[in-house]
């Protein structure tokens, strides 16, 4: 039995849109801006850290299913995607729903067996898409949006649904997630007139990465 992740990039790892999104609001506190391939990607390091937790917990074997193709394993491992760079990526006729679902297909078809725990991870899944594979071996779908990316909501469903049927990697030192960094110490408010919000949202960089 294998736990496999068929992982999109733009809309699952890259929140291309979380710096429209109120701070607030964010699904991380922590996004943070990458160069990359188009916009400069938008990142979040503790869902990063977080993924990287779930893959090593339950063994998960990745393949890449993006339009990035043969980039992907250098993107994934430039954001510190543990052992991303192995990762296999599924080579796409067209970059749309079916024909990323006929890949995985037939990569299934090849590769894939009974009691197989699956999960595609693709923010432009729809449910009408010809994915009769999903029923074959009770594959699930994780469909964030460009806004979030990976919630940690939706690792915990993730984590959930392979834990169903395996218990985690026993063998091999544990990753775990970093700690919340303490909030800064502030100052008493000043009865002074309120400053105004800013309208924009600033993204750190990653050092070295620019």
């Amino acid at each position: 039995m294998t736990n496999y992740l068929f992982l999109d990039i733009d809309g699952v790892l890259n929140a291309w849109r979380a710096y429209t999104v109120p701070l607030h609001k964010q699904a991380w506190a922590d996004f943070t801006r990458v160069d990359g391939k188009q916009w400069g990607e938008i990142i979040s390091p503790r869902m990063i850290a977080g993924l990287n937790q779930l893959i090593h917990d339950y063994e998960v074997q990745v393949v890449w299913s993006s339009s990035w193709q043969r980039q992907a394993p250098a993107f994934g491992q430039k954001i510190g995607l543990q052992g991303a760079d192995r990762w296999l990526w599924l080579q796409l006729g067209r970059n749309d729903t079916v024909h990323k679902s006929l890949a995985i297909g037939k990569y299934l078809a090849e590769l894939g067996g009974a009691g197989d725990r699956i999960i595609w991870a693709e923010d432009e899944y729809k449910p009408e898409s010809l994915n009769p594979w999903m029923d074959e071996f009770g594959a699930r779908a994780i469909v964030p949006s460009v806004w979030t990316g990976l919630t940690p909501t939706m690792l915990f469903q993730m984590r959930h649904f392979y834990a169903d049927y395996t218990e985690p990697a026993p063998t091999a030192p544990a990753l775990r997630m970093p700690e919340m960094e303490p909030d800064a110490p502030t100052s008493p408010a000043a009865p002074a007139t309120r400053q105004p919000k800013p309208n924009n949202i600033a993204i750190p960089l990653i050092a070295g990465t620019n």
